[in-house]
């Protein structure tokens, strides 16, 4: 697709502060793109419509045969929940079809470059999806093309695929196939990991917890790096006038980062204590389900 074209982008995220996140990071990042459809589940997305690529968080998933059926005929780009993932998942949800997998951590910028990555690659490839493909050869003694094999541990290095692509002669048609068979060698291989998408992910032989838990909040996606970096000193304890002195930055600075992190996810109080609310819940300093509580309560007093 031409990137003078308008992408036409699906958000699926059963989490609605997420899916409200999700949908103004794209706005801020991106004059390229236009989000014709936000669902909080997959079941809701009309099968067959033509869209550029599907933005998918996985708890939006019933089934595995829902995912296979909307990746057939849309570009889909998954994003994990948490920042820790074993190889199982990333490579499990790979073989249903889905073109990237991503973590929720890649940031608003390179999520916006990602999404036209995938409309135009049929055959996406990222170093953490790169990684776990060549744990699951190692794991299930796949015998593979040593071009695939070379390309897989050179992006796995921060190698841009295009370039490792061209050193090693390997074209579009090349990859069609080697991606091709390599999907259906891990799905034939015994003990392959069977996704369930209520409760994570299991081989046949046992079950096996794939998700680590994750630190920062999903909504932690929406925002930038710099935004996060604050976030945490307000977590730690620190003044607006401690951090700036901290992060060489003025106090006007650091007190716009904050509220415009906040107003991206729809909050727009400016008290200290929420603020404190705000940067505990999205760094992870806090008790899950009292802090989210508290989170949802600001966002429903706007």
């Amino acid at each position: 697709m031409p990137f003078d074209e308008l992408a036409r982008v699906a958000v699926v995220e059963s989490e609605r502060l997420t899916r409200q996140g999700l949908l103004a990071t794209l706005k801020d990042h991106s004059q390229q793109m236009i989000v014709v459809v936000d669902e909080d589940h997959l079941s809701k997305l009309k099968s067959r419509v033509s869209y550029d690529v599907c933005v998918l968080g996985i708890r939006g998933v019933a089934s595995t045969e829902q995912l296979r059926d909307v990746a057939t005929a849309t570009p889909v780009l998954v994003l994990l929940n948490t920042e820790e993932i074993r190889w199982e998942w990333i490579v499990g949800v790979w073989t249903l079809g889905v073109r990237a997998v991503i973590s929720r951590d890649i940031g608003g910028i390179s999520l916006a470059d990602t999404i036209y990555e995938v409309t135009l690659e049929a055959h996406w490839l990222g170093p953490q999806l790169a990684v776990a493909l060549v744990e699951a050869i190692k794991t299930h003694h796949l015998t593979v093309d040593q071009r695939l094999r070379d390309l897989l541990d050179m992006v796995g290095d921060n190698v841009r695929p295009a370039t490792a692509r061209t050193k090693l002669g390997i074209d579009d048609g090349g990859m069609a196939v080697f991606f091709s068979e390599l999907r259906q060698a891990i799905m034939k291989s015994p003990g392959n990991v069977q996704l369930d998408f209520n409760g994570g992910a299991g081989s046949s032989s046992q079950a096996t917890e794939i998700l680590q838990p994750s630190k920062q909040a999903p909504e932690a996606v929406c925002l930038s790096e710099r935004e996060i970096q604050i976030l945490e000193r307000v977590t730690g304890g620190y003044t607006e006038k401690e951090i700036a002195k901290q992060l060489s930055l003025s106090e006007h600075t650091v007190r716009r980062h904050i509220q415009n992190a906040m107003e991206r996810l729809g909050i727009g109080r400016k008290a200290a204590v929420d603020k404190l609310w705000f940067a505990l819940y999205i760094t992870g300093g806090h008790e899950p389900e009292a802090t989210s509580r508290r989170f949802s309560a600001m966002l429903d007093q706007q």
